[in-house]
């Protein structure tokens, strides 16, 4: 996990694909999961926000809920929550508990996703609507992939506000709002940003989005490199083999190939 966040417990950390650098997490429960604390960069009051994940359901379509993640309270039902609902009518509801007209209610919005495969979800939340894509398409269900934002507060919603990855934010240490991932759901490249770029009303475009999808998704094939060798991510050079089909990237370390 990244630095700042924590690993309670156990989890299995394993390659995307086979040969694939980048690693997933998995093995969820209320023993193991993956937290940070109170972080003020998250203070952004009711400013535009984005988060990016990639996950991917390994039953075949019995898992009726994975909270992917939650943030908000500990022992609370308030949080902001993204869960993948990976039944016949598969969805991706994003909002928060509790909240009229938000995640709970008959007014949660949406989007199909790929069972037993790796899926982009991308939320960008713009003045008070929410903002979906999923694998790099806007959602195509309810209102088009938008939504309201329940005009919520983050710097002044929550009292301890953490972030769960593989649960929900409030169902931390034995409490009645529990409910975690199945075990086997791997999760990958959780990102959240505010303020900053984040702000923007007008950026990434829907193009912008759709070429994360397809650079990331690059990623999550068999044998993909992503990482520079040594420990200088400094590029002095770069090429690239149309005929092989090969990214040389050389630093202070030496050559890179992806």
């Amino acid at each position: 996990a990244r630095p700042g966040f924590a690993i309670v417990g156990t989890l299995k950390r394993e390659p995307v694909a086979p040969g694939a650098e980048l690693c997933s997490y998995s093995g969820w429960s209320a023993s193991n999961y993956i937290t940070q604390g109170y972080n003020s960069a998250l203070d952004w009051g009711t400013n535009n926000f984005m988060i990016s994940l990639w996950f991917k359901c390994a039953e075949g379509g019995t898992e009726e809920g994975q909270p992917l993640l939650g943030i908000g309270d500990y022992n609370h039902n308030d949080g902001f929550l993204i869960e993948a609902v990976n039944t016949t009518n598969k969805r991706i509801d994003i909002g928060y508990l509790g909240v009229s007209n938000s995640f709970a209610s008959q007014n949660s919005k949406n989007g199909g996703f790929w069972d037993q495969a790796w899926n982009h979800v991308f939320l960008h939340k713009i003045d008070n609507t929410f903002h979906v894509y999923i694998n790099g398409e806007k959602s195509i269900y309810n209102n088009g992939g938008t939504w309201t934002a329940s005009s919520i507060n983050w710097s002044t919603k929550w009292t301890k506000r953490q972030i769960v990855i593989g649960g929900r934010a409030g169902g931390i240490s034995g409490s009645p709002y529990e409910d975690w991932c199945s075990s086997t759901t791997e999760i990958a490249l959780v990102r959240i940003s505010g303020n900053g770029s984040a702000g923007s009303r007008t950026r990434p475009t829907a193009d912008e989005i759709r070429k994360i999808y397809d650079d990331e998704s690059k990623m999550f094939q068999p044998g993909a490199q992503v990482t520079l060798a040594g420990t200088t991510n400094l590029v002095r050079a770069m090429d690239y083999d149309e005929k092989k089909q090969i990214l040389h990237i050389g630093t202070h370390d030496g050559r890179s190939d992806f």
